[in-house]
């Protein structure tokens, strides 16, 4: 963590886009858990504060002045809603931020400098499903417009009830099908991954 806070410090002086450490590869790996509700989704997104804060270039640091934390949360949903679109029967779904940090109340309990300045943030977005649904798309093209991106690996999981029904991990540009039918979902309960309790599936940072 303090080498974190040095590395935002160094950048604030240095202006934005410095939030990098010299050796390390950013922009290379993010998470998103899509659980599936009666009659909503919600979409958890676990990736690096570095690289989404680099992403929209916005840092706000231990700034008492609340605009900045804002600015962060409209650029943040605004590129998870066009990046990690979500379809259903082949109609985009419309997503908006419903926790934007861990164990936080809804979507107006934004971010502050504790929450801000993790090692990777979980941001969760939300939508209603419509009736009957029988599929459900997703891709994630995170950090694609960056040049200086290195090769990003998403690891897609649908859930449901808790259960992890299906997981895999792709690179970016690339969308993935599921199919969300009562009959489709039973069978997928007959053919689990393994269940090993995953922290970013709940409430917490992974490992």
């Amino acid at each position: 963590m303090k080498r974190f806070f040095r590395f935002v410090f160094v950048a604030l002086l240095a202006g934005p886009g410095a939030l990098f450490a010299q050796g390390e590869k950013y922009f290379k790996e993010a998470k998103v858990a899509i659980q599936l509700e009666p009659d909503s989704v919600k979409v958890r997104v676990v990736a690096r504060a570095e690289d989404l804060m680099n992403t929209v270039h916005v840092f706000p640091g231990n700034n008492t002045d609340k605009a900045p934390f804002l600015l962060y949360e409209k650029r943040i949903e605004a590129y998870f809603q066009e990046r990690i679109p979500v379809w259903i029967d082949g109609k985009q779904l419309y997503l908006k931020v419903v926790q934007w940090k861990p164990n936080g109340r809804g979507p107006g309990d934004g971010f502050d400098s504790a929450s801000l300045n993790v090692i990777y943030q979980t941001i969760t977005l939300g939508g209603r499903l419509p009736g009957n649904p029988e599929h459900l798309q997703v891709r994630a093209d995170l950090w694609v417009e960056r040049t200086d991106a290195d090769a990003t690996t998403v690891e897609f999981s649908l859930l449901q009830g808790g259960l992890i029904l299906r997981r895999l991990s792709s690179r970016t540009e690339k969308t993935w099908k599921f199919p969300i039918s009562p009959d489709s979902l039973a069978a997928m309960r007959l053919h689990l991954p393994s269940q090993k309790r995953e922290p970013f599936m709940d409430e917490g940072d992974p490992d």
